[in-house]
């Protein structure tokens, strides 16, 4: 093995080899084919749903399938949206068409352009006829580098495409993520008597929403909670006031101790509201007793833990 002798980045007039500028978007990227952004090149229907459909601009990434291209990747970027047509189907059956966004580098494919200036090296494209349910490039022996950015399944004798038809299969290159968990022993003995929902502790943490967030997973992990007789109820932690989970629990008598001591996981997830990113949202738990129990569920000496997941995906 011998390494290029001009790496990135040797100044003095030096030319340095276009592999070695695309070797430095294969390191940052990590070798990974998807989009920038969370909205980046998203597909949709055009405004009057017809026979095109609408790809909106962005940035992304695109590893090289070249034979010779090891190591290498290409950046995309996309200034404005663009609309591409898809071919009806007819009476003899449906289609499945998967939409890439698309680089064809003369070095590996083809032939030049007489004016280099003159050629679109990236651009949008559609393969017609793949699997009903792919969700990628990979099994489709595609020999250059591309984006897999939507799924269109389309019904025969259908010209107009609507949104119903679309599924997005965009990735993100390096989606984001930011956990944060906070734990106390609540002071007291909390216990849930009430036939509606009731704030279980007056604890309130707080948690900074960061500016990217697009999804959020909040957990509630409930350690030795005091059981005393037969009871059943709601359990729900929200943030920001959202429910993000709705947990049913039910105990029975214990057979040989007037108590016991239980544990419970509440969770769920939700789409991060834009007017919550860069503010605080407080975390809350919520409770109910069915009506008819005589028992209760308490904070005794119990422990709660919250662990909150920020992290980035498409939309």
């Amino acid at each position: 093995m011998t390494l290029d002798g001009k790496p990135w980045m040797i100044g003095g007039g030096v030319e340095h080899p276009v592999e070695v500028a695309r070797a430095l978007a294969h390191m940052s990227t990590m070798g990974t084919s998807g989009v920038g952004t969370p909205t980046s090149f998203k597909v949709t229907p055009t405004t009057t749903p017809g026979p095109n459909i609408r790809v909106f601009p962005g940035i992304g990434a695109a590893n090289s399938a070249y034979s010779g291209g090891t190591f290498q990747s290409y950046v995309l970027f996309g200034g404005s949206s663009t609309d591409i047509r898809i071919t009806p189907t007819g009476s003899s059956g449906g289609r499945t068409d998967l939409v890439i966004a698309r680089i064809k580098d003369p070095q590996y494919e083809g032939t030049w352009p007489a004016d280099p200036q003159a050629m679109d090296y990236a651009y949008i494209d559609v393969i017609e006829g793949v699997p009903a349910n792919t969700a990628g490039t990979h099994g489709l022996g595609l020999q250059y580098p591309c984006i897999a950015l939507a799924r269109i399944n389309i019904p025969a004798n259908t010209a107009t495409i609507t949104a119903d038809m679309i599924t997005d299969v965009r990735r993100l290159v390096a989606p984001r993520s930011n956990r944060i968990i906070e734990a106390t022993v609540p002071g007291g003995n909390s216990a849930l008597t009430s036939t509606s929902k009731t704030r279980w502790t007056s604890w309130l943490p707080t948690v900074y929403v960061p500016q990217w967030a697009t999804k959020v997973q909040v957990t509630a992990h409930l350690s030795s909670l005091f059981v005393t007789g037969s009871t059943s109820g709601l359990i729900d932690v929200r943030l920001g006031g959202q429910i993000s989970s709705n947990l049913p629990y039910d105990f029975e008598q214990p057979s040989n101790a007037v108590t016991s001591r239980a544990s419970l996981t509440v969770t769920g997830g939700f789409d991060v509201p834009d007017g919550w990113l860069e503010t605080t949202q407080a975390i809350s738990l919520y409770g109910t007793r069915s009506s008819g129990k005589s028992g209760t569920l308490a904070l005794n000496q119990s422990q709660v833990l919250y662990d909150v997941y920020f992290y980035e995906d498409t939309k």
